[in-house]
């Protein structure tokens, strides 16, 4: 019996006395007093192997390796008494370091659900029947991430965090080739930033050959002012979000000369009505739209496969249809240009906005002339990969789903090592002695 609770509770490589040890079972979980075997001791003080047992006191250790059941260790710890100096002292304790209530497989499981986004510090204290705090202080005391060296490339992008008191935007670099945080700092904008990188030694920084950003001036002033070796290159996701905006800007001013102020779409005028249900036919390149489907057409009873949709809006109005034609050239040209052409694309690209005298364009060429340099580096490849934020996205809508879950972080240094220690799966786990 007491073989099989030594296994279930992986106990195995403790020196326990089966004979002296009992399981308690309760409505409350179980207890497993436990008595270690007797070795030799000798005195931390004076060093005298003649010491005898002066008493037992027991310990109770939180061992909840069974998830949602609670197990209580009572460890009947010996204190012993040395007949040279009288020196008073506990035998080695295996399952807890001093001072904890808490073993220390306990910790290792705990550290080992925190991996995950998608669990909260009150979650994993519920699966080990131990409180949030507990929980919060095993993570500070075994995490304390350090930056990485900075790599040949660096992403660089901000999360959104309501909760934080100095600052609402974190800023992240990124290791482009491996996927792996550098960094994490408390604030985006240039001065703090500065004071930051500006303690990394310059050579490190000089070793740094691509900045990858989006259209953010500080991210850009830092990369001139500190980065002197690298490149910097614009995310072209991000131009895109600026051009999907101005196309859409131009869908809803044509749609407000239709609006009949209708509470339900179907009762609206055709146009409208199109317009509005099919907005995302301005917003996404047509290739991507599947082929196959029909999309249902209600207020006409009818369904309409993309051709005939798209047909159908560009006949709304001319202005718009060019709008739409302008977008998918720049979409194109985003997909299939390279550093060769760039220039003559470019520039064609630049004069046909300028020519189409749409008001809502004006502002989006006017940006992207400003940006050209960073927009061409965007389109080198390295590895057969080219720059992008693609992975710092990735990996910041997992940051968004731990700062989600958690309701908010108010302490920047827990968030800032609980991101690193999600998302960069080799960072050790410090101070952990057995």
């Amino acid at each position: 019996m007491n073989n099989d609770i030594i296994k279930l509770l992986n106990l195995e490589s403790y020196n326990i006395d089966l004979d002296k040890s009992i399981l308690i079972k309760n409505e409350n979980g179980i207890e497993y007093v436990i008595v270690l075997n007797k070795t030799d001791v000798s005195c931390p003080k004076c060093g005298c192997i003649e010491c005898t047992i002066h008493d037992y006191r027991i310990k109770s250790i939180k061992h909840s390796l069974l998830i949602n059941m609670p197990c209580i260790l009572k460890y009947k710890a010996r204190r012993f008494i040395c007949k040279s100096c009288g020196c008073q002292f506990y035998e080695h304790n295996p399952f807890c370091q001093k001072d904890e209530k808490v073993s220390l497989q306990t910790d290792l499981l705990v550290l080992e659900q925190l991996r995950s986004h998608t669990v909260t510090f009150s979650n994993v204290a519920k699966m080990f029947s131990i409180s949030t705090a507990s929980v919060m202080n095993i993570f500070d005391k075994y995490v304390r991430c350090s930056r990485l060296k900075l790599p040949s490339i660096i992403s660089i992008d901000e999360i959104y965090t309501k909760n934080m008191k100095r600052d609402k935007y974190v800023c992240v670099l990124l290791d482009f080739e491996s996927g792996k945080i550098v960094e994490m700092y408390p604030s985006r904008h240039y001065y703090v930033l500065l004071e930051n990188l500006q303690r990394i030694p310059k050579i490190e920084r000089n070793s740094v050959n691509y900045f990858i950003m989006d259209m953010w001036d500080p991210y850009k002033r830092i990369a001139n002012d500190l980065f002197p070796n690298a490149k910097i290159a614009v995310d072209s996701f991000h131009v895109l979000q600026h051009l999907n905006m101005a196309v859409d800007m131009v869908r809803l001013r044509t749609m407000k000369k239709f609006n009949q102020g209708h509470a339900k779409l179907e009762n609206a005028n055709m146009y409208y009505y199109m317009l509005k249900k099919f907005h995302f036919f301005f917003k996404t390149p047509f290739a991507k739209l599947d082929e196959e489907k029909l999309w249902p057409v209600n207020k006409l009873k009818t369904k309409w496969d993309k051709y005939t949709i798209l047909g159908y809006l560009k006949s709304i109005s001319s202005e718009l249809t060019q709008a739409y034609n302008l977008a998918e050239n720049y979409r194109d040209f985003n997909y299939y240009c390279n550093l060769k052409t760039f220039d003559e694309d470019f520039d064609d690209l630049v004069n046909q906005f300028f020519d189409s005298k749409i008001p809502e364009f004006f502002e989006f060429t006017k940006m992207i002339i400003r940006w050209k340099d960073e927009i061409r580096n965007s389109f080198i490849f390295i590895n057969g990969k080219r720059l992008s934020n693609g992975k710092i996205e990735s990996c910041n809508s997992r940051l968004k789903v731990l700062l989600k879950a958690a309701n908010g972080y108010q302490n920047f240094n827990r968030y800032r090592n609980r991101s690193i220690f999600v998302i960069n799966k080799d960072t050790p786990i410090r101070n952990y002695h057995k």
